[in-house]
């Protein structure tokens, strides 16, 4: 995984959206299940679980943009 994370990683320019999607990425490996619930995540970030979701849905959102920018 980390051969590939590194690739697309530093395409997330914004710290917090970052941030959200690699802690959010940490998984279980028995389970497969996120490390960081959302509300585990929100504590961790100091934020709502509300905000923290929307950053993480954001932050996909502006990776799969770069990344058709990039294959374009």
């Amino acid at each position: 995984m980390y051969m590939v994370t590194e690739k697309w990683l530093p395409l997330i320019t914004i710290p917090y959206y970052r941030k959200t999607i690699v802690r959010r990425m940490l998984t279980y490996p028995d389970s497969g299940r996120p490390v960081y619930n959302w509300v585990r995540l929100g504590r961790k970030l100091r934020e709502d679980r509300r905000t923290v979701k929307r950053w993480y849905e954001d932050g996909i959102r502006h990776l799969t943009d770069r990344l058709n920018q990039c294959s374009a």
